[in-house]
């Protein structure tokens, strides 16, 4: 298994690849407009797993998303990827084995966020 480090590192080039993608769409928002808005409530829900499995004390808020623009949604990207980021943040190496009521352990969500973001950048570049 991949390191926590190396985990956010996936994490991070998805996010990266998931504002490309939101980028390049301009022309043809509403084909794309679900899959963006899937995507950032997704990436939230494996944020509040995590802190809920590691006791936070403040859980990430969840959210569901009406992005009506391009823009719009290139900002509320900026906002949830500082939100996962800050959560996942926490994630130490020992951490990555831990049992959660969502998937097998905190390594498995966080690999399905890196999945998520990558699968959802390909979504949004297929519909435009």
């Amino acid at each position: 298994m991949a390191s926590a480090q190396e985990m956010r590192a996936e994490i991070e080039a998805g996010y990266g690849s998931l504002k490309e993608a939101i980028e390049g769409v301009e022309s043809n928002w509403p084909a794309a407009r679900p899959a963006a808005e899937s995507a950032l409530r997704n990436e939230l829900e494996l944020a509040v797993t995590i802190a809920e499995t590691m006791e936070a004390l403040r859980l990430p808020e969840r959210k569901q998303f009406t992005l009506e623009s391009q823009a719009e949604a290139l900002s509320a990207l900026s906002e949830v990827a500082e939100t996962c980021n800050k959560v996942f943040g926490y994630v130490e190496d020992r951490d990555l084995v831990k049992a959660t009521p969502f998937m097998d352990t905190i390594g498995g969500v966080l690999q399905a966020a890196a999945e998520q973001a990558s699968g959802s950048a390909q979504t949004i570049k297929a519909a435009s």
